[in-house]
């Protein structure tokens, strides 16, 4: 009884600016931490197995990312990088450029992008990345002695 006593009058001292300390620097700042990246606790917590849970799966979004050590079909071969002559493409038949439409705008792409179904690609958009790498097709062309560090003779 006397323990159960001094827990609860503990419980009470507890204010707000120590409940706010507590939950911020206290569990290795987990708070502080989620509210400086705005990262949820949960997943700062576990972060292997956090899930996207959308309550309204008919409004659910997707991030797709796809890379290939024969090149990065996101970077150039996307709707707007056939307009840019200076991007190299991809020579394999399977990635020829191809018409399509993405909200009823005309553009050109990847032949596996236009085979997406138009209310896919209606609701699209694409983005541009570079990879920082020396594998373009210059390099072919100058033996690579313009990048000797990353490429090898």
């Amino acid at each position: 009884m006397k323990h159960e006593d001094e827990v609860l009058q503990s419980l009470r001292l507890l204010g707000r600016r120590e409940a706010l300390v507590r939950g911020l620097f206290g569990a290795g700042m987990l708070g502080l931490r989620s509210l400086a990246t705005g990262i949820p606790a949960a997943v700062l917590l576990s972060p292997l197995s956090a899930r996207a849970e959308c309550t309204d799966k008919a409004r659910a979004q997707y991030l797709i990312l796809s890379a290939s050590e024969a090149g990065d079909p996101i970077n150039a071969n996307v709707p707007g990088t056939y307009d840019a002559p200076e991007i190299a493409h991809s020579p394999d038949p399977l990635m020829a450029a191809t018409a399509l439409s993405l909200a009823g705008k005309a553009t050109t792409a990847a032949k596996p992008w236009a085979e997406l179904p138009q209310n896919i690609l209606d609701r699209s958009c694409f983005f541009h990345h570079g990879t920082l790498t020396s594998a373009h097709r210059i390099i072919r062309k100058s033996s690579g002695r313009w990048a000797p560090r990353s490429v090898p003779r």
